[in-house]
């Protein structure tokens, strides 16, 4: 199998952390606003992609020298659609070509009617202290809009199976800002949720993607356009509930009971623009430029078609479907872009000069007067640290922020 551009070898003092995403790219039945690169109906490939899923693990593995990973994250689509066994696998390939921090937090994505008590004592088994449960909402009404096929009922007895199997570190992922929706609707699902008791929230703003059945249905009028103010509403209320209920808000979208044990490890790595390694169908790659340097960084990327991805890996091929150079301009950007959503953190100004070379004012000075003079920004304790009001306009920043 031809690897990836080179550097690849994570070694050496500029590693780093590294993460591992593993795509399970199948699903019971598609949501009607997923754009992912997901499918439903492939039940006879579950195996072979497995296997192959397994293969690229292996390989990539050895290519790289088995590096130390902080973390791992099977990813979807819905990994608990697949049988216990064939969870135990993947993870087995995991642990055997990669050599795991004794603290490394390893996550999986699970929706709440295919993730039963069997799923989640092997992942227990296999080494999984943490699940993301997809829940979405509370409200049967919202659920069937959104195509979800399971019931409320079954986020909190998957919840209670998943902490009986061992599994300490519980997350549920909740949509706003729906066709329709009230704020005081989404205020039911959250005070359902906060009921179960996890330990980290994901809250997300509904996005009406291009070429999903949810933008043919808004187009055609079978359901009202999202309503940005009311999903604004929608945020700030939830802010402010789960600052009552004890949770730290400290990224964009997500909050956890207790940040230095319940914080997204791995999706730290994508918002400090770390290093991580992906595997699977569509799964992207990342290798940051080593610390101090303004060389490039690299991003590659694997065939998205299931077949086409277990295919090449049962004949030897590389299922790496494009890469590109990132420079230092771009990645100094996305850096700043996305560090400023880590909330208490930001993005310091040593910490950027350590990573890339060069401070933060001699490279975004004008630009960040202008979002500080807008509201947008703070600097405090030699860092950039988005404001309130720029929590609800990240996206203006991260606009201002990249080079045109």
């Amino acid at each position: 199998m031809a690897a990836p551009p080179q550097p690849w070898v994570w070694d050496g003092p500029d590693a780093g952390d590294l993460g591992l995403y593993v795509h399970i790219p199948f699903c019971a039945r598609k949501c009607v606003y997923c754009d992912f690169n997901t499918y439903a109906g492939l039940e006879a490939l579950h195996d072979r992609t497995v296997e192959a899923l397994c293969d690229e693990i292996r390989i990539r593995g050895r290519q790289t020298n088995h590096p130390g990973l902080v973390s791992v994250f099977l990813g979807g689509g819905t990994p608990t659609l697949l049988e216990p066994d064939r969870l135990g696998q993947l993870l087995n390939a995991i642990k055997s070509s990669f050599n795991l921090a004794p603290d490394c937090e390893i996550t999986c994505e699970a929706n709440p009617n295919s993730a039963d008590r069997r799923r989640f004592q092997a992942l227990a088994v296999g080494g999984v202290n943490r699940v993301s449960i997809g829940a979405q909402s509370f409200e049967q009404a919202e659920l069937q809009l959104l195509g979800r096929w399971h019931g409320a009922s079954a986020i909190g007895k998957a919840v209670a199976e998943a902490r009986q199997a061992g599994i300490d570190n519980v997350s549920l992922d909740l949509i706003y800002g729906l066709p329709g929706q009230s704020p005081e609707r989404f205020q039911r699902s959250l005070a359902r949720a906060l009921e179960l008791r996890p330990d980290h929230l994901s809250l997300y703003a509904l996005t009406v993607e291009r070429g999903t059945p949810l933008a043919r249905m808004v187009r055609d009028a079978e359901v009202p356009e999202p309503d940005d103010d009311a999903a604004a509403d929608m945020y700030l209320a939830a802010i402010e509930t789960c600052r009552t209920a004890g949770f730290t808000h400290y990224e964009v979208a997500n909050w956890s009971r207790t940040p230095e044990r319940h914080a997204s490890r791995h999706n730290r790595l994508y918002w400090r623009n770390q290093s991580w390694l992906g595997i699977g169908p569509g799964a992207h790659s990342h290798r940051r430029a080593a610390r101090g340097r303004t060389g490039t960084s690299l991003r590659w990327w694997n065939l998205k078609a299931v077949p086409a991805y277990v295919r090449c890996l049962r004949d030897g091929a590389s299922p790496v479907a494009g890469r590109e150079r990132v420079g230092p301009k771009l990645s100094q950007a996305e850096s700043l872009m996305l560090g400023l959503r880590l909330l208490e953190e930001g993005v310091a100004d040593a910490t950027f000069r350590r990573e890339h070379g060069v401070g933060l004012w001699e490279r975004f000075g004008s630009v960040l007067e202008h979002l500080m003079a807008e509201g947008l920004l703070r600097f405090e304790s030699e860092r950039i640290l988005l404001t309130h009001r720029g929590l609800l306009f990240h996206n203006r920043v991260a606009e201002a922020l990249l080079p045109s």
